[in-house]
């Protein structure tokens, strides 16, 4: 089952995303966080919610998605699961160039 490989907490961001190999949320600030540590990031925006995304339209979103729904959800999954050392460098500048920013 897919949530098997998922664990929802409700403490510490920091303790989990030092940790974490994919992160999904709804909230803005966690999910701009997440990024800016290299973590791929998944941000839910059920229908009918306010947007709230807090990344900016510029940066690469190989390290980002939006999902509207559970395909979407599953498509951005997939992709970040699939992620070999390619992809993971070129996370890795994108995120000392956050911390830049």
């Amino acid at each position: 089952d897919l949530l098997d490989n998922f664990k929802i907490v409700k403490s510490s961001l920091n303790k989990y995303l030092k940790v974490s190999k994919l992160f999904i949320s709804a909230g803005a600030t966690p999910c701009f966080e997440s990024i800016s540590m290299g973590i791929p990031t998944i941000i839910i925006y059920p229908k009918g919610s306010l947007n709230q995304n807090p990344i900016p339209k510029y940066l690469n979103n190989i390290i980002w998605s939006i999902c509207y729904n559970d395909n979407d959800l599953e498509k951005s999954i997939n992709k970040f699961s699939s992620y070999g050392e390619v992809e993971y460098d070129k996370i890795d500048k994108l995120s000392r160039y956050i911390k830049r920013i």
